[in-house]
């Protein structure tokens, strides 16, 4: 990684929405947005430094949801005991060094998060998941690009 992982720190942060188009991809940004004044009351952010270096960045929902896809929609019921996990970012210059993998277990560490779910749109960060102990939910034949994990 180049740096060594003690120096890095998962910090609990206010997120104003200026921030959130700082910090995401515009068309992240753009979903996330128009809810941050409703979600912000009960959602947790997370941000992963070393230093004053911003490494990643995700959001948990214990309570309010963010506005979900028809595929979380259908499977909501499922995990109604967990919290979700959204909006995990790692700025392009920062990836590939393992801050996803760290910002995750930095979290697990907590124990605050026993639960979560989450869903992907892309089958390669399958393997990222997994590797951290997510299980595929079983979505019934579904053909749609989006993929739904869950850890306990």
């Amino acid at each position: 990684m180049g740096v060594s992982v003690k120096t890095a720190q998962l910090v609990n942060i206010e997120l104003s929405q200026r921030d959130i188009r700082s910090l995401y991809p515009s068309d992240w940004a753009a979903i996330l947005e128009p809810q941050w004044l409703h979600l912000r009351k009960t959602a947790e952010v997370y941000a992963l430094y070393t230093g004053e270096s911003l490494k990643c960045i995700g959001i948990v929902f214990p309570d309010e949801l963010p506005a979900l896809s028809p595929i979380e929609s259908a499977v909501q019921s499922r995990f109604e005991d967990y919290d979700y996990l959204g909006y995990l970012f790692t700025p392009e210059a920062e990836r590939g060094k393992g801050w996803g993998t760290l910002w995750m277990k930095k979290l697990f560490e907590k124990q605050a998060y026993p639960k979560l779910w989450l869903s992907i749109e892309s089958k390669e960060l399958e393997y990222f998941y997994r590797k951290l102990g997510f299980k595929p939910a079983d979505l019934k034949g579904s053909v749609a690009e989006e993929y739904v994990l869950y850890y306990e």
